[in-house]
């Protein structure tokens, strides 16, 4: 991470599996808090039980008997208490009982509740500020604007923060990404590679995707047991980059039943943000007819007489997704799992617009 270079203000760490990046994020925080004074704000989408605060430091804690606390605080405390949203240096006696220090080092919060703290919240040395667990299958783009909503009010108007963003992650194709106009530059992102990126306002972006140590041994494990090339696995084998889940794909129906597949209509476009789209029509097979999806362009696209959209409607052939009864009968399609894709990525893409328009998933 270079974080020497003041005009970087964004770090987005991601791995398949945890690597120690929480740890290690907080364990800068800590050092900062003992230079610096600074107090880090850990960040979470949602509503978290104490319980998982309780344990979150412990590796650090217990690391060589307690040594990077003592050093940290000058041999005055040894461990480190969760107490009403905050971290604090504490030192517990022989007889079990825990003394704290007066002030937390970090505290815990959670960007759902950005509208209730906005007024009232102050945060003045708030300058580390760590969004843990950040990417998932389930992100919205809500969770984005409340992120940045909840970073104005920590920061105010200083220039003085860093956010690092902390995800366990191979989506390529995540909202955040495009929440932050660099999708583009990741889908060309390799594991083991860090790069900066530059957003659509040329502002710079740290981004890396982590690659596991992987010892000798468990690479003969998986050699012997998971030699395949399976996409859906990687994250428990170790194979490739970017995960991707397996989709019905078109060349595989029309190899099932080469005679009988015709495509019976194209023309209706997806666009997904105006920086990718898919076109649909509708396929004969011998049992029936099928949705069929592939990728498509900008200029196709805008030549069509249908482009479903998931902004406001601007042009004469947009339509907002789900409000009119063709919505409805692709939906039936998939509902009855009739559609194939061009591709895999093509049916990440479709879906993930779906789950946009809807807010339903696992249609495909």
């Amino acid at each position: 991470m270079p974080l020497s270079d003041s005009s970087i203000k964004w770090y987005i760490l991601n791995s398949e599996r945890s690597v120690g990046k929480t740890t290690n994020v907080l364990l800068i925080g800590m050092v900062m808090n003992k230079l610096y004074g600074t107090v880090t704000q850990l960040i979470r989408h949602s509503i978290q039980k104490a319980s998982y605060y309780d344990n979150l430091f412990n590796t650090i804690v217990a690391y060589k008997n307690g040594q990077y606390i003592k050093r940290l605080t000058d041999g005055e405390y040894n461990t480190v208490k969760y107490f009403w949203k905050g971290f604090y240096y504490a030192v517990a006696d022989e007889k079990g009982k825990t003394l704290k220090a007066e002030t937390p080092f970090c505290v815990s919060l959670e960007s759902c509740e950005c509208y209730n703290l906005c007024s009232c919240y102050e945060a003045p040395l708030g300058d580390w500020i760590v969004l843990d667990e950040c990417f998932n299958e389930t992100n919205t783009a809500d969770e984005f604007y409340h992120f940045i909503h909840l970073h104005k009010t920590i920061v105010r108007d200083r220039m003085s923060d860093t956010i690092v963003v902390l995800g366990n992650t191979n989506d390529r194709n995540n909202i955040w990404y495009r929440q932050l106009t660099i999708q583009n530059e990741v889908r060309k992102l390799k594991k083991g590679m860090a790069k900066i990126v530059k957003t659509s306002m040329d502002m710079p972006i740290f981004i890396t995707f982590m690659e596991n140590r992987m010892p000798v041994k468990r690479q003969i494990f998986n050699r012997a047991h998971y030699g395949f090339d399976n996409p859906e696995l990687n994250a428990i084998t170790g194979n490739g980059d970017w995960k991707m889940k397996m989709y019905p794909l078109t060349c595989l129906l029309k190899k099932k039943d080469p005679d009988s597949f015709k495509i019976l209509t194209r023309g209706i476009f997806f666009s997904y943000h105006d920086d990718l789209y898919l076109e649909c029509g509708f396929a004969s097979t011998a049992v029936g007819l099928y949705l069929e999806v592939h990728p498509s362009t900008e200029a196709t696209a805008r030549q069509g007489e249908l482009v479903y959209t998931l902004d406001f409607p601007i042009r004469d052939n947009e339509m907002t997704f789900g409000v009119d009864p063709l919505s409805k009968k692709i939906m039936k399609f998939l509902v009855v799992k009739r559609a194939v894709f061009n591709d895999n990525e093509t049916g990440d893409l479709f879906e993930k617009f779906l789950f946009e328009a809807t807010g339903k998933r696992n249609f495909v």
